[in-house]
């Protein structure tokens, strides 16, 4: 194995028979310990997937994931779920999966395995090519293959692969455009790099892994790299080739959005807040008195942007 591995762990998901207490009790120390970040556990009111109760854990509003609970056929069963954004903000998932392990009847229920390229070897038409030539044939037959192909093209194509009712499914896609969604039309048009790397040279084969048939290895997380080659035959000659791999900072998603969302207030109204800036002879605090709201932006608040470093 790799010193240090070459894809991350965009979802991490596990059961437990602790107690919810204790559950909350371990995710509010791995965050704390490895992230310096306090998180809180808000109860949606509503139950999930069979759990009587289903809690968000979150951090200065970002969504960091799940934990699920109660319900008279789960016996005794809790779920905890770890979205990409918490994964991202967990840093090292290896020694928070090893924390987690310890606690009453640790079993992993899901597991989400990323390899982001930067430098162009990768696209959605070489993914389409090696399926077409058996890259992802692992049976008789091979899975079925399904895209998404937007009218516009910087808004980024995806590729799905297999079933989410199956042990293992794949989805690769344009990740440098999908960064970009949710920015204003001129930005999303205009934008050639993200880190000095090409928009167009950012892509992301993702492995999602479900106990369907057999339980998931107990060193599935230590050991991603070499279950993710071994998924299909296409994801081994992927990683044989040593590509550049990209380690995207968990910041830039919400620099960009907060960018997108101050671009989009400058296009609309910068002309008429410069006009009253003069009015008021260059008083800034007088001006933002005037048009400043008392309450967040709760889309940008999950998305992570008081959590990043904007200076």
């Amino acid at each position: 194995m790799n010193d240090e591995p070459l894809t991350t762990v965009d979802f991490w998901a596990f059961r437990s028979k602790s107690s919810t207490s204790d559950l909350k009790n371990l995710v509010g120390a791995i965050y704390r310990h490895q992230a310096g970040l306090k998180v809180d556990f808000i109860s949606t009111g509503s139950g999930w997937q069979g759990y009587a109760h289903k809690d968000l854990i979150t951090a200065n509003g970002a969504n960091l994931g799940i934990i699920a609970h109660g319900g008279k056929h789960q016996r005794g069963w809790s779920y905890v779920g770890i979205s990409g954004t918490g994964c991202e903000w967990l840093g090292d998932v290896e020694q928070a999966h090893r924390e987690a392990s310890q606690v009453d009847s640790y079993s992993l229920r899901r597991v989400d395995i990323a390899l982001t390229l930067m430098d162009g070897s990768v696209g959605h038409e070489s993914v389409l090519s090696a399926y077409e030539t058996g890259g992802f044939k692992a049976g008789v037959r091979p899975p079925k293959l399904s895209q998404i192909l937007p009218g516009d093209p910087r808004e980024g194509r995806t590729i799905y692969i297999g079933s989410r009712e199956r042990d293992k499914f794949f989805r690769a896609y344009e990740k440098g455009f999908e960064m970009l969604r949710g920015a204003p039309e001129n930005m999303r048009q205009t934008l050639k790099e993200i880190d000095g790397v090409p928009v167009e040279d950012i892509y992301r084969l993702e492995l999602e892994l479900k106990p369907k048939t057999c339980p998931l290895p107990v060193d599935l997380i230590e050991s991603r790299d070499q279950y993710f080659s071994g998924a299909y035959p296409y994801l081994q000659q992927v990683l044989q080739v040593e590509p550049r791999v990209m380690e995207i900072r968990r910041d830039v998603g919400p620099q960009l959005n907060l960018e997108a969302a101050l671009a989009n207030i400058q296009q609309q109204y910068g002309p008429t807040l410069f006009t009253a800036l003069t009015a008021y002879e260059g008083d800034v605090c007088r001006l933002m008195s005037k048009i400043m709201g008392d309450r967040h932006n709760a889309a940008l608040v999950e998305a992570g942007v008081l959590l990043a470093d904007h200076g």
